[in-house]
């Protein structure tokens, strides 16, 4: 029973050990990726807050929703990296808003929902006659997502103009 125990755990490894290279590839593949396209593309905390606000709107009004308003939040950097979020309002229906939320999470840049409140329009005990729409939500949330900082923006391999004619400052 040993020896068969054995065995297996020698196939096993072997197996895996066989996975090596393509796993390699698989890494390198995933290295040379552009990750650009997984930030907002504003040099400043305005321009990624206003690129993320107008991703936001399209998402909701081709969800089927009506976006009410929108309010740029305080950003926050963290070396290369730059948070910017904002509190939007909007009135859609429940699969609007399922809807709404998928395409937040698949959508790239990546987008992350912080806060979500959301509350029925409807009076209590609503019962809704046959043949009558669902009822919209109104529902607040804060989007946040990540842009680069335009000194990470900037390629290493580019040296400055200081560097390249030897100059120093004194």
């Amino acid at each position: 029973q040993h020896i068969l125990r054995m065995t297996r755990k020698l196939q096993t490894q072997s197996a895996f050990n066989a996975m090596g290279p393509q796993v390699a590839r698989a890494l390198e593949a995933l290295k040379s990726r552009d990750a650009s396209r997984l930030y907002l593309k504003g040099g400043t905390a305005a321009l990624a807050s206003a690129e993320l606000q107008d991703q936001v709107k399209s998402l909701v009004e081709s969800a089927g929703g009506r976006f009410v308003s929108a309010t740029g939040l305080a950003h926050k950097d963290d070396g290369q990296y730059r948070t910017v979020a904002a509190t939007f309002q909007i009135n859609l229906g429940n699969a609007n808003l399922r809807r709404l939320l998928h395409a937040l999470e698949t959508q790239e840049p990546f987008m992350f929902v912080d806060n979500l409140t959301i509350r029925s329009l409807v009076a209590p005990g609503f019962r809704a006659p046959p043949g009558y729409s669902e009822p919209e939500v109104y529902v607040q949330m804060d989007v946040s997502a990540i842009a680069r900082t335009p000194e990470s923006a900037q390629t290493p391999a580019a040296p400055s103009a200081a560097t390249k004619t030897g100059a120093t400052k004194s």
